[in-house]
């Protein structure tokens, strides 16, 4: 497998594919995520041991850019005004 250039790679040290939810890979990621289901740990029990990333917003969960995007901001910080 070619290395992975430009991209993070999967938090676990045997693994060499790119990160894509919370810091694992697909395939990482779907095993900690039965984990979970199973009961057998929690995501805030990986994050804290440093097995997982904390989730990042989904769109939609950040209304900044909405705010800004309608023109309900100017998107300049305080100090700029």
């Amino acid at each position: 497998m070619k290395p992975i250039k430009d991209k993070i790679k999967c938090l676990n040290p045997a693994c060499v594919r790119p990160a894509e939810f919370r810091g694992l890979c697909h395939s990482c990621y779907e095993v900690a995520a039965k984990m979970v289901r199973a009961g057998q740990t929690t995501w805030e029990r990986l994050v804290a041991i440093g097995r997982a990333h904390a989730p990042r917003l989904r769109v939609g969960q950040n209304p900044q850019p909405r705010k800004w995007l309608s023109g309900e901001e100017t998107g300049q910080c305080e100090s700029e005004k």
